[in-house]
């Protein structure tokens, strides 16, 4: 999804949702999501389109997890090394699949790190 332009109204709550996905209680308003809303959406709405692909609906497989990797985060993850291995260390209950809470370990590392990566660029200036 990305930044948007200025001029570029926010999407609503319920433009961003999964098509034939029922819509959260929560969400229900139709007014323009914040930028923080839009990417917290685009995080569950990214895993809910890789996942279920094949097994489990609301998991990610090994391959499932590879092609979100591959295609959503090949900046974030190239100095990973070996994406099976990246998988095998977020799968807490090593059952070959991704839950949400375990694909939302990759997300809070990932956070960390471009954290750090900001903090280090103000010490520079």
């Amino acid at each position: 999804m990305g930044f948007r332009e200025a001029n570029t109204p926010s999407p609503t709550c319920t433009e961003l949702l999964l098509p034939g996905a029922p819509a959260p209680g929560v969400l229900m308003a139709a007014e323009p999501l914040t930028e923080l809303e839009m990417a917290i959406e685009t995080v569950v709405t990214t895993f809910f389109t890789f996942a279920g692909q094949e097994g489990r609906k609301g998991s990610l497989s090994v391959s499932e997890f590879r092609e979100l990797a591959t295609q959503q985060l090949p900046h974030l993850l190239k100095d990973v090394g070996s994406l099976d291995e990246k998988m095998k260390s977020l799968d807490v209950n090593q059952d070959s699949e991704l839950k949400f809470h375990e694909y939302w370990r990759l997300i809070g590392e990932l956070a960390k790190e471009i954290r750090k990566e900001r903090a280090l660029e103000i010490r520079k200036k």
